[in-house]
């Protein structure tokens, strides 16, 4: 999972995805509930490139309400989830701040959203 920049008229937005397609069709939908727009005309209005994880990497508030010392690139396990539980994954990127954990679960496309106290560190 890779990290993407995506400039749109109204500023910048960074999304984890597979691939810049992912990020940029990400984009669209939270460009569109603001501004009306057609997916096609969207497309031509933006540009998308790979860029670093921010310095803000989304996490302070599960680090400090949660106590989770948990950061993008960790190896984790999902326990108490339901379906998910069992299942492990990548830390990514979940938007400038999150009060869940972003995992991109081995062999699934989009990321999932866990709560903090649902993740364990497994070794790499």
């Amino acid at each position: 999972m890779n990290t993407y920049e995506v400039l749109t008229p109204k500023g910048s937005m960074v999304y984890a995805a597979r691939t810049a397609s992912k990020a940029r069709y990400r984009a669209f939908l939270e460009y569109s509930s603001v501004f009306e727009s057609r997916f096609g005309d969207f497309v031509k209005l933006v540009s998308v490139r790979k860029c670093p994880v921010p310095k803000n990497d989304g996490y302070a508030y599960v680090r400090r309400a949660y106590g989770v010392e948990i950061a993008v690139g960790h190896r984790v396990r999902i326990i108490n989830e339901g379906n998910l539980t069992g299942t492990e994954g990548v830390v990514v990127y979940p938007g400038q701040t999150s009060a869940y954990v972003a995992i991109a679960i081995d062999g699934r496309d989009d990321p999932a959203r866990v709560h903090p106290m649902s993740v364990e560190r497994v070794a790499a």
